[in-house]
């Protein structure tokens, strides 16, 4: 599987209010990836925007989410598997 750029997904999330919000699953090319580990967490800034990220492993590979948190947009990138 090939994604040559980042691009707008539907993520399933927890939004604990103790925590920051957690994936669950996200589409991908019309299936559920289903996150069974996050990898690791950071954030960076694009401008005034907060975004979060997560290194995620899911049952079909590990991924990059980006949360951008002033827009609640999500983003899939650089997935491992290609």
């Amino acid at each position: 599987m090939t994604i040559k750029a980042s691009r707008g997904i539907r993520v399933a999330v927890i939004y604990d209010p103790e925590r920051k919000p957690r994936p669950i699953w996200f589409d991908l090319d019309g299936e559920k990836a289903t996150v069974t580990e996050v990898c690791y967490f950071w954030t960076s800034h694009v401008g005034k925007a907060l975004i979060n990220h997560y290194s995620v492993n899911t049952d079909r590979g590990l991924y990059e989410l980006q949360l951008n948190v002033l827009e609640q947009k999500w983003l899939l990138k650089n997935p491992e598997n290609k």
